[in-house]
């Protein structure tokens, strides 16, 4: 029994003498992967937040469980539970960053408060001598060591201090009490850490890619050849009649922004269109679309207007002047091409305008 407790002690102290650690995060979730998430076994519930995807785990873990199983390596101060949606499925042996939800400020944690479990908080433990030290107090964020007295905390406390769960027992972790914060609907509640509860993970999400328009519409004429997303040269012919032409322009992604010409134009709110009247002159008009997709990427598109020369070869007036009053024979008529004037000898010349 005398060594069992000797071990079992070492255990708390190696545990407890692990340092808070920053963990690195990469963005590589988009909003419509984190909204598709509860279709994997592995999640409960999701919630997007501005650029942050929070999702609850659907097994439940201990919030100390961050110890590595031999098979799948975990990260230090991130939960089976992120780290294992991280490792499997959609992205099969992929570890995308995942940490504990750590809102920062209240609107964040308002926006998660539909899921209930683990945060990345907890009372911080030290070490003396290579012997754990009970906490003091001083609740800490899991992310960076930060002390929540330098700001948000989101306790269920009017007051703000920690307050225990319902359920909370108050059992002491061999010799001291270790608590955790556990998220609810109505605020945080400190918990033992040593409970199964579902966690709260988070992921940052990425700037959409999408640089593609998904159609491209002229006012009553046809584009050539027909519009494919991945196709990026296009051709119409206009008569001469047309000064100007209506282009529709659909955006595969609402957040891309779009210029014509260099010169930027704005989206529709519908189906993220946008409509310009171009002007077009006689002879090869080259129209030059770019789309910007939010992350910076963007993409050329070139829309060539031919526009006929006339076809026209008749006058449709024609004026003498300085004639002394002598007037044309017949009278103006555009479809006659032979006229005849008298004018007196002191005229040496006449102004003519078509």
């Amino acid at each position: 029994m005398r060594s069992s407790a000797v071990c079992l002690l070492l255990a708390i102290c190696i545990v407890a003498s692990q340092p808070f650690m920053a963990v690195v995060r990469a963005q590589l979730l988009l909003e419509e992967d984190c909204l598709a998430l509860p279709s994997e076994s592995t999640v409960n519930a999701v919630v997007v937040y501005e650029k942050i995807c929070f999702f609850s785990t659907a097994t439940q873990y201990t919030w100390e469980d961050y110890t590595y199983d031999g098979s799948n390596p975990r990260t230090e101060h991130a939960p089976f539970g992120c780290v294992d949606w991280a490792l499997g499925t959609p992205w099969e042996g992929t570890n995308h960053g995942a940490t504990m939800a750590h809102p920062k400020n209240a609107a964040e944690n308002t926006a998660m408060q539909s899921m209930s479990g683990w945060v990345g908080v907890r009372q911080d433990i030290s070490s003396e001598n290579g012997q754990a030290v009970e906490p003091a107090g001083e609740w800490k964020w899991v992310d960076d060591g930060t002390s929540l007295d330098d700001g948000f905390a989101g306790w269920a406390s009017p007051s703000g201090d920690p307050q225990p769960d319902d359920d909370h027992d108050g059992a002491f972790s061999y010799f001291f009490v270790i608590d955790c914060a556990l998220a609810t609907s109505t605020g945080w509640f400190d918990d033992d850490c040593n409970d199964f509860k579902s966690v709260l993970c988070q992921l940052p999400i990425a700037d959409n890619p999408y640089t593609q328009l998904s159609n491209i519409v002229l006012n009553g004429y046809e584009l050539s050849p027909e519009f494919v997303d991945t196709t990026f040269l296009y051709n119409t012919t206009v008569p001469n009649s047309e000064t100007e032409i209506g282009v529709a322009l659909y955006l595969f992604d609402p957040k891309a922004s779009v210029t014509i010409n260099s010169v930027p134009v704005t989206a529709g709110t519908g189906d993220f269109f946008v409509v310009q009247n171009l002007v077009v002159g006689v002879d090869v008009n080259v129209i030059t679309i770019e789309v910007t997709a939010e992350n910076g990427n963007t993409q050329t598109t070139t829309l060539t207007v031919t526009r006929l020369p006339s076809t026209v070869d008749r006058l449709t007036q024609l004026e003498v002047s300085n004639t002394g009053g002598a007037a044309l024979s017949p009278d103006f008529n555009g479809f006659v091409n032979s006229y005849t004037m008298t004018v007196e000898n002191q005229y040496d010349f006449v102004v003519i305008t078509p």
